[in-house]
């Protein structure tokens, strides 16, 4: 362990929480029963540095127990019909390439910087470091050496400090921050005719009845006539752009942008809008106006958020061409057929 570290004293205090930690590890890692690897030593290899059964497998398990704090009951074979062993493997092969990219910069973490990090999460502020527990907590857990688990803490707080660097630059306006309030808080309700696709000439009727709609005539009140099973009035309740989602009708997004474009002095849809198995005419019925009032509450909330959304997307789009330019190897068996070589 690092110099900095082996000052430490014996504490049964830190004995019961690497017992915890190891418990935690032993529960989770039930998937791992048999062949995991398929007969290959490694996960993945990226650029010639080897990722690890047990470094994927302790990954694997960690992301297994925080979806099952949020879902109760989760189980292996959901796991596996949502794909997590590739989503986790991912996860560490950008750790790897955003790691190079710190290096290729001349960034670097210091022993101090490795050593403080291990006894704030590990041991946590007076509480002394035992190191020959530490030791049979890395070699039963990750079965690999001292040097080699700090190697790869040192290698993901470097990928952390580089995506902090690449993030650097990215801000969210203030006028960014009030259109999204507005967005969010305004409410509108709308008068829909429903009419079904199936109907012969359908989006030319649907289409004749927009113009007499245009022309001033209540929607109730448009000639239906001979058409009465082909045509429905519905009317919706409140609902907000965001959600995408309109009461009696469903997900229609195209909808939802035209319903919010609506106006007390322009209250009818321009076009005819297409659906599931049907055409449909818009009318606006109300429109409820977000309160100002709230928005000082809300702005560092909703700017924390579009901010950590656009980080994401920003890191996303880096680590797709970092992995388009770097020499990638799978294996087959945890990350599927169709991505075994890169």
């Amino acid at each position: 362990m690092l110099s900095v570290m082996r000052r430490g004293a014996n504490s049964w205090v830190i004995v019961l929480l690497f017992a915890a930690i190891i418990f935690v590890f032993a529960l989770n890692f039930g998937p791992w029963a048999g062949n995991v690897g398929g007969g290959l030593s490694y996960a993945a290899d990226v650029n010639g540095r080897v990722i690890t059964l047990p470094e994927f497998q302790a990954a694997y398990s960690r992301q297994f127990q925080i979806i099952q704090s949020y879902r109760p009951g989760y189980t292996n074979e959901q796991a596996e019909a949502e794909g997590l062993k590739k989503i986790v493997l991912d996860q560490l092969i950008s750790k790897e390439l955003l790691a190079n990219l710190a290096r290729e910069h001349g960034l670097s973490i210091s022993d101090n910087e490795l050593a403080g990090f291990i006894q704030e999460r590990l041991f946590g502020e007076g509480r002394p470091f035992d190191r020959e527990t530490y030791r049979r907590l890395i070699y039963s857990n990750f079965q690999t050496t001292e040097a080699q688990f700090e190697a790869q803490l040192r290698r993901d707080l470097l990928a952390e400090r580089m995506a902090d660097l690449i993030a650097t630059g990215v801000n969210i306006s203030d006028g960014e921050v009030k259109s999204t309030f507005e967005s969010r808080s305004t409410r509108v309700s709308l008068e829909v005719l429903r009419i079904d696709s199936k109907e012969k000439d359908s989006k030319k009727y649907a289409q004749g009845l927009l113009a007499d709609l245009k022309k001033g005539i209540p929607m109730g009140k448009l000639n239906t006539k001979g058409h009465e099973k082909a045509v429905k009035l519905l009317s919706t309740g409140f609902f907000k752009k965001d959600s995408g989602f309109i009461p009696e009708v469903g997900q229609n997004h195209e909808m939802a942008l035209a319903a919010f474009s609506l106006s007390k002095e322009n209250p009818i849809g321009s076009s005819v809008i297409e659906g599931d198995k049907a055409y449909f005419l818009i009318k606006l019925k109300d429109r409820e106006e977000p309160d100002m009032k709230k928005f000082a509450e809300e702005q560092d909330s909703i700017k924390s958020t579009l901010l950590m959304m656009r980080k994401k997307q920003l890191m996303e789009n880096y680590v797709s061409h970092l992995k388009k330019q770097a020499s990638i190897k799978y294996n087959e068996q945890i990350a599927g057929a169709e991505k075994v070589e890169s």
